[in-house]
């Protein structure tokens, strides 16, 4: 039996990046490709998220100012 965090890994992108603009354009163009997005500014939002959610794809900003971000991408 697969679990519901296996089951939808690959259907949600994540995306941390704490510049409004930057993540509203990443948003919009994932969107317009009928790609399911979760969008934060925080990277602990961002880890808090993904100790709950499977996801396909995390796209993240280096430089935030919560925690680094090549650290989520370690945490995986």
């Amino acid at each position: 039996m697969v679990n519901r965090r296996e089951q939808d890994s690959g259907s949600r992108v994540l995306v941390i990046d704490p510049d409004p603009e930057e993540r509203w354009r990443l948003v919009y163009l994932l969107k317009r490709r009928n790609i399911r997005v979760v969008a934060t500014s925080s990277g602990r939002t961002g880890l808090d998220y993904l100790s709950r959610h499977a996801v396909g794809l995390v796209i993240s900003a280096v430089v935030l100012s919560d925690f680094p971000g090549l650290g989520i991408i370690r945490g995986l």
